[in-house]
């Protein structure tokens, strides 16, 4: 009898940790983190130069992929004062930020800044409009 109940209670414990580690621990919540994958190839980000939309507040952990063969690239946020390295073709970067309360920001590959130049615009999650403010920047000249 007595192994029967240490097994029930190692089986009650394993059943509480799992429960903790998926849902995170009690009374505490984690932030929700969007990950969002960015691309070089054919010397563009994502084909197209996209505005990626965000919200206010938001965790993004950002994925930059390198896939432009015979090519280095590098990605920053200047707003933000974020960069990855200089990576090449076949390899990735990861930056992670809090996404500001408003404005429209720029990310740009410092080695060819005409041809890959993007920008986030964050909206506000209520209503889906975007704001202007305090994260609003000109382009930045870039020199080669």
């Amino acid at each position: 009898m007595k192994n029967c109940n240490r097994h029930v209670i190692l089986a009650s414990f394993f059943v509480v940790t799992s429960i903790v580690v998926v849902s995170g621990f009690p009374g505490g919540q984690r932030d929700p983190q969007r990950t969002i994958v960015v691309t070089a190839q054919d010397m563009m980000f994502n084909e197209t130069n996209p505005t990626i939309e965000l919200t206010p507040g938001e965790t993004v952990r950002l994925v930059f992929r390198n896939e432009d063969p015979g090519m280095e690239h590098d990605l920053n946020i200047p707003a933000l004062g974020l960069r990855t390295g200089v990576i090449e073709a076949g390899e990735e970067a990861v930056l992670e930020f809090t996404v500001p309360d408003n404005g429209t920001f720029e990310y740009v590959c410092s080695l060819h800044p005409v041809s890959m130049r993007g920008f986030f615009a964050v909206a506000d999650a209520d209503n889906g409009e975007f704001m202007a403010g305090t994260a609003q920047r000109q382009p930045s000249s870039v020199e080669n």
